[in-house]
């Protein structure tokens, strides 16, 4: 099992440094639900994209450029943190490939520039099982996309199935794999990572 932190008084009394689990993939992906399961193998705390959107979805509407901005600040400022306090995190985010490539780069000097490490996984899924997804009415009331026809055209407008080019990342298909076999895989990972 991977150590973590139970104690913000404990965090000082820690050696190595922090871990960031970083999960990216498209909407409808399964990225919450692995990062939940995620969280019960390994301890780390989990950001979850829902608790950081809600604070400012009660001022702007999700999606505008303000809305990013604020949600944006808001992960950056709680990985940077985490890392600071040695607080092993899980958290997650729908990746557009060019337009998000200076905010991932400026995470990631946040987290390696406080001792943190960055694991990125990209989570597959096939378009049919997304399109299936994502009007599950689990998804209602979570200020998640619900239309198979906006997702579609965001899987053909916007690029937000590919993998992120400048960083190694390790991948999990959630269309052939459950959430809990997914998150066993990524477990896996990370612990011949920080042992190698």
């Amino acid at each position: 099992m991977i150590q973590n932190a139970t104690d913000l008084n404990d965090l000082t009394a820690l050696n190595g440094h922090m871990n960031l689990v970083l999960i990216y993939g498209p909407f409808a992906s399964g990225k919450l639900t692995i990062g939940k399961e995620l969280q019960k193998l390994t301890g780390y705390r989990f950001l979850e994209k829902n608790a950081i959107n809600k604070a400012p979805l009660q001022v702007f509407p999700f999606g505008t450029p303000v809305f990013k901005r604020i949600t944006g600040r808001l992960r950056l400022d709680i990985c940077r943190e985490a890392a600071t306090h040695n607080v092993d995190l899980i958290t997650s985010l729908v990746y557009l490939a060019g337009e998000d490539d200076n905010y991932i780069k400026e995470l990631i000097n946040a987290v390696t520039g406080e001792g943190g490490k960055i694991h990125f996984v990209r989570v597959k899924c096939a378009e049919g099982v997304l399109l299936k997804r994502v009007s599950e009415k689990s998804r209602e009331g979570k200020g998640k996309i619900l239309d198979p026809d906006q997702m579609k055209e965001l899987l053909y407008k916007s690029d937000i199935t590919s993998k992120i080019a400048f960083v190694e990342s390790f991948e999990v298909d959630s269309s052939k794999n459950t959430a809990e076999e997914c998150a066993l895989q990524i477990m896996e990972h990370l612990e011949s990572n920080n042992t190698s």
